[in-house]
């Protein structure tokens, strides 16, 4: 009669077997990284682990008839580990064996070898048969049997014989299920990282494809803007031109389209970088309710011309400073405002901004953008929000545009925490809601965003604020090279025009006030151009140089700042902007000196020529920051208080990046003083020509400095007083933009 005790070491078995499969799930793990064999090595470890356990738990089904499991892992072991793996497993299941002894130990040992070659046997048929299941398995464990009548003939016929008559079915049935149900869970665990792997895959695929396709917008954008950039050069140019009035005409649509591809252009790049994930926010303080009255006074002529009414409603909860990206907060709400006018025939545009109530912290304000236009169906809704997607194909005959707008709102808007969401019915108008998280700034702390009047181009080129400075052009592009030589000119400066870097050095060394460098040209490109002529011994490595470039990426702008550049202008070239960021310095080499006065000499330095003699501190010095108001004053007269407040703003950036590379410099081993040098130059000229008189002297020394732990102590004061001269910009600003709180200091 049966011995039911045999439940129990069986029930133990079924435990071992369990374990296994986790230990190959842990096993795979763990291994993702190793060689293939290693892997296959360690896995056989395993499976002849469970095996040698397997035979210290026998069951016993009848008196003196006991038999385990060692089989199955031995079985398995090549199907999921290689062959290799069956050999380790194998060794590990005989040795342990062989340390049991008996008269068993040898035909045990032909059984191993058997099982051995059994299991590689199994691990070809795998890897050649895609529809391999545990059913296959399963047929293993049948035939085992082979393997142990093999081992037992040497016992003799009739011991063998006596023994499979008792334990035959048994084996066959134990081993059959054991090989079925452990390797239906190695084979799901297989599949289950497998599908892993192939998502991993598919998502690496996609990233990469995403990638790509960021990289050909961002090249095609960047191929563009050269072309682009001679385009509107030119029209400018054409139009200071006496010229018939419906030549006139011709011209401002031109350029008026011309823009309208640059915009286009601008939304490609945003798009890229979005995708990449390489989109950056600048947050400062801004007044919001100066912000949207902005956006009403932008917008108010083009919703006249339809004959629409343009309404703001301002809620009373709308704090009057918050911080946010302001530039990026009018991209959105600029989107949101053009598509409302565009698609709206009649009725009315009205914008709404309020707190969203019991919103938790941080607080979020809601920008809602209503109009009664023509609706956007309730299947088109979320298309919209795609990348060049119109709600239906006759809005895209009747109005054009490329669809870029909105995805673009939608997705800056989740960059900064919050979102852009719609409501709206067809043939009634729409309703989108811009909400984003918002911080309160303290009057106190205000240094708000105010939109930088526009220059008129006429009365821009009649001041000549470039007369008589010698400036040099790199750029090898012959048609922008011709018209922003051009443009320099009608500024009233005397170009030098080359194609290359090497042309560029070679002109440098003659003597110039300022250089404008091209960054990708043949021979020699613009950083590399750069850094020789930083190189020279004479006052030519101190000339003032400014990057020309499409590419004006922040990764890019460290490498230009490394390179010794002193700032960056994007193509396509804008007049403001040219004389924003270059005309500081151009400024007369001393006081006295008139605008139109001929140079006292071809060569020039901006940290020794700044727009106003540092060397002489007026008494409107400010003590804090050792900053000269004379110079300011200077500059307001040459660039208009705006573009003036703008720069200051612009100063700690470009500090803040001059001191990473000081701190890189620093820390190598042994010290650069190469990089060292060019860092304290960029932030030696950039002081100087705004009159931080401190901050231009801790400069210099610094570029001097002798060793590692002067320079370092150096830019320790650097970051110190950088701290104060933020506060001072913040502080004079703020009095600039609101004359009445300077009278009421005074």
């Amino acid at each position: 009669m049966l011995n039911f005790t045999f439940l129990i070491p069986l029930v133990e078995n079924l435990g071992l077997l369990a374990a296994l499969a986790v230990g190959y799930a842990g096993v795979l793990t763990a291994s993702e990284r190793w060689h293939p064999t290693a892997r296959s090595i360690a896995i056989g470890a395993v499976f002849g682990a469970a095996g040698a356990v397997a035979m210290h738990l026998p069951v016993e089904l009848l008196p003196g008839l006991i038999f385990d499991v060692r089989a199955v892992p031995l079985l398995l072991s090549a199907v999921f580990g290689g062959p290799w793996a069956a050999v380790v497993a194998g060794a590990e299941i005989a040795g342990v064996r062989l340390m049991i002894g008996g008269a068993g130990a040898v035909p045990a040992m032909v059984t191993v070898i058997g099982f051995i070659c059994f299991s590689i046997g199994l691990w070809h048929l795998r890897q050649r048969y895609s529809q391999f299941g545990a059913h296959h398995l399963a047929v293993a464990g049948l035939l085992s049997i082979v393997p142990i009548s093999l081992g037992l003939s040497l016992l003799g016929f009739d011991a063998a014989k006596s023994i499979l008559a008792t334990m035959a079915f048994p084996l066959i049935v134990t081993h059959t299920l054991g090989c079925y149900l452990v390797g239906w869970l190695l084979l799901a665990e297989d599949r289950r990282r497998r599908t892993e792997w192939e998502l991993q895959q598919a998502r690496q695929a996609a990233d990469r494809a995403n990638e790509a396709k960021s990289q050909f917008l961002a090249q095609i954008s960047h191929e563009l803007r050269t072309p682009m950039s001679a385009i509107i050069g030119s029209l400018d140019l054409l139009s200071l031109e006496p010229v018939k009035a419906e030549h006139r005409q011709m011209v401002e649509v031109t350029r008026r389209s011309a823009n309208n591809l640059v915009t286009l252009l601008n939304d490609l790049l945003d798009l890229s970088k979005i995708e990449a994930g390489q989109m950056t926010f600048s947050e400062q303080a801004v007044d919001i309710r100066a912000l949207l009255d902005d956006q009403r006074t932008l917008y108010s002529s083009v919703a006249d011309s339809k004959g629409l009414p343009l309404t703001f409603k301002i809620a009373a909860n709308v704090p009057q400073h918050i911080r946010i990206d302001g530039h990026r907060l009018k991209q959105v709400l600029g989107n949101l405002l053009g598509n409302a006018i565009k698609f709206t025939a009649e009725g009315f545009v009205e914008v709404t901004a309020e707190m969203a109530a019991d919103t938790g912290q941080p607080p979020r304000m809601r920008i809602a953008v209503r109009d009664t236009g023509a609706g956007i169906p309730a299947h088109r809704q979320e298309a919209i929000f795609e990348a060049f997607a119109q709600a239906n194909a006759q809005i895209d005959h009747l109005y054009g545009g490329t669809g870029l707008g909105l995805p673009i709102s939608r997705k800056l808007a989740r960059a900064m925490g919050g979102d852009v969401t719609l409501e709206s019915i067809e043939k009634l108008g729409s309703c989108f809601v811009l909400e984003l998280p918002v911080e309160t700034v303290e009057v106190d702390d205000l240094a708000t965003v105010e939109t930088q009047a526009e220059t008129d181009l006429a009365t821009l080129v009649s001041t000549k604020p470039f007369a008589n400075r010698r400036v040099l052009l790199a750029e090898d592009v012959e048609v922008s090279r011709a018209v922003i030589a051009e443009m320099l000119q009608s500024l009233g400066a005397d170009v030098v025009a080359v194609s290359d870097g090497e042309q560029a050095v070679i002109e440098a060394m003659k003597g110039v006030d300022l250089i404008l460098m091209d960054m990708q040209m043949p021979l020699l490109d613009g950083p590399e151009a750069t850094r020789r002529i930083r190189q020279l011994s004479t006052e030519v490595a101190r000339t003032p140089i400014f990057a020309l470039t499409a590419d004006a990426t922040a990764d890019n702008k460290r490498l230009y700042h490394a390179a010794g550049l002193d700032g960056v202008l994007t193509k396509p070239v804008d007049w403001g902007q040219l004389v924003a960021v270059v005309g500081c310095y151009m400024c007369p080499a001393n006081p006295s000196e008139d605008a139109s006065a001929p140079l006292a000499s071809k060569t020039s330095s901006f940290s020794a020529r700044p727009c106003r003699a540092l060397s002489q501190p007026s008494p409107g010095t400010q003590a804090a920051t050792s900053c000269n108001t004379e110079t300011l004053d200077s500059l307001e007269e040459v660039l208009g208080r705006d573009t003036l407040l703008d720069l200051l703003q612009q100063f700690p950036v470009s500090i803040d990046l001059s001191l990473e590379e000081v701190r890189k410099a620093v820390s190598e081993v042994p010290l650069s003083h190469d990089k060292l040098r060019m860092a304290a130059h960029s932030l030696k000229g950039a002081a100087a020509n705004l009159g931080f008189e401190r901050f231009h002297t801790l400069a210099e020394k610094l570029e001097t400095s002798a060793g590692r732990d002067e320079a370092a102590l150096i830019a320790s004061e650097l970051e110190d007083e950088l701290q104060q001269v933020r506060a001072f910009i913040d502080d004079y600003t703020h009095k600039q933009r609101n004359p009445t709180a300077i009278s009421a200091v005074l």
